[in-house]
């Protein structure tokens, strides 16, 4: 894998699960389950996805998955040596003109000896300035003007926690731009909104980080299940999997987990609450 401090570029590989026929989502080290209707209707539209070459736009708050999304979506559609190059849009301008240049297949230069066939992923893409924007468009364009002699062209996914709908109409995003990116749309929930997901993502994610950590497998009570399932997780899944690995830190060689293992300011937050209530 080649990386810097704002591009990454990864060379692109199937995963040996197929994306169709499961409610699965699988993507390296990552699993997503989907038992929500919400969820649900999210898999089939990124499963359809895959099977384009369709620019794609992913909306959803920090947290809830539009890395593993557009991952995924690249592993099954590209052939094996297509890359999945990752772009940060919160990135200084110069920095993030270079990483354009590099989609558009050029460099300062004006050489680039290996272009970036396979997918491009714009991370974050509201936060981009109308002058970036207007650079950006005028790259892609360029770059995508290109494809492989096998006809693959590169594909777009952009991601962003912001409505770039909304955004268009306040004066903040580029109409041509939104129009060129979202070819098709994937809306992704808040995991509050996925309730009968935390306990069977907690499952998931404990025993993977127990067996990452060489710690024995660990079993939650009820009282740890109740805190998990009334916390709002204003950070999502990501939010969930890193107060599970702080717990088991915590516990350590202990087999269940605890109220006292989980983060202080979770029982806290939790607690008062429920007083309220």
């Amino acid at each position: 894998m080649e990386t810097d401090k704002h591009v990454q570029v990864q060379s692109g590989s199937r995963s040996e699960r197929p994306l169709v026929g499961q409610e699965a989502f699988s993507c390296g080290a990552v699993t997503a389950v989907a038992n929500s209707s919400r969820l649900s209707c999210c898999l089939k539209m990124a499963i359809a996805a895959a099977k384009t070459s369709r620019n794609i736009v992913i909306y959803g708050e920090t947290g809830t998955g539009k890395n593993l999304f557009a991952r995924a979506i690249h592993e099954h559609f590209s052939h094996l040596k297509n890359r999945f190059i990752r772009i940060d849009c919160r990135v200084p301008d110069e920095a993030l003109i270079e990483a354009i240049l590099l989609v558009a297949g050029k460099s300062r230069s004006g050489i680039n000896p290996r272009p970036p066939w396979g997918t491009v992923y714009l991370d974050e893409i509201g936060d981009l300035s109308l002058e970036n924007q207007k650079r950006i468009f005028a790259l892609l364009q360029a770059g995508l003007s290109h494809q492989r002699e096998d006809g693959s062209p590169i594909r777009l996914i952009a991601a962003s926690q912001l409505n770039l709908v909304t955004v268009v109409k306040q004066g903040r995003f580029r109409n041509d731009l939104f129009t060129f990116l979202q070819n098709i749309q994937i809306d992704l929930p808040p995991l509050r909104e996925r309730a009968e997901e935390i306990l069977q993502l907690s499952r998931y994610f404990l025993s993977r980080l127990c067996l990452l950590h060489g710690l024995p497998q660990k079993v939650t009570t009820p009282e740890v299940n109740g805190i998990l399932l009334r916390y709002p997780w204003p950070g999502n899944v990501r939010e969930l999997a890193n107060t599970l690995e702080q717990s088991l830190l915590s516990a350590r060689y202990e087999k269940t987990l605890f109220p006292k293992h989980l983060p202080n300011r979770i029982r806290i937050q939790v607690a008062r609450a429920t007083m309220v209530q």
